[in-house]
């Protein structure tokens, strides 16, 4: 693998992962702190996600997972486009480029239809139905 290829896959891959670093600080431990998580343990609350049901974490699951899938998406639909113009007139290249596009964006189909079918068993399942465990971000 040529260096320049390993250096543009080093900065996807820092841009894609940097933040879940930031995101994993957390706030000082202090003695108020540890007493109110034992108090939570003990009342049988994990302190790693509070009263959430197992519909609401799967749901988190499922649309991070759609999240990352997504962005894999549009990466290569990208890298399909930058082959494509770059491939200059190489019928070859032309067409792997094409390919994939194409199926790049059969997979972000795929993954909408996936969201959709999953949130529509989950609306099925769920007794309470002013709340859903797949939240849509509000408009």
């Amino acid at each position: 693998m040529k260096l320049q290829n390993k250096i543009i896959i080093t900065c996807i891959l820092a841009v894609l992962f940097f933040p879940l670093l930031a995101v994993a600080q957390d706030a000082p431990i202090t003695e108020a702190s540890i007493s109110t998580r034992v108090i939570e343990a003990s009342a049988g609350l994990n302190p790693l996600i509070g009263e959430k049901s197992v519909p609401e974490i799967i749901g988190g699951v499922i649309k991070t997972l759609t999240g990352i899938l997504g962005t894999i998406a549009l990466i290569m639909i990208i890298y399909g486009g930058v082959m494509w113009m770059t491939s200059g007139g190489s019928g070859e290249k032309d067409k792997k480029a094409l390919l994939i596009m194409v199926w790049a964006a059969l997979g972000v189909f795929l993954i909408l239809a996936s969201y959709i079918v999953v949130s529509f068993v989950f609306e099925g399942f769920n007794p309470n139905p002013a709340t859903t465990p797949i939240e849509t971000p509000a408009q």
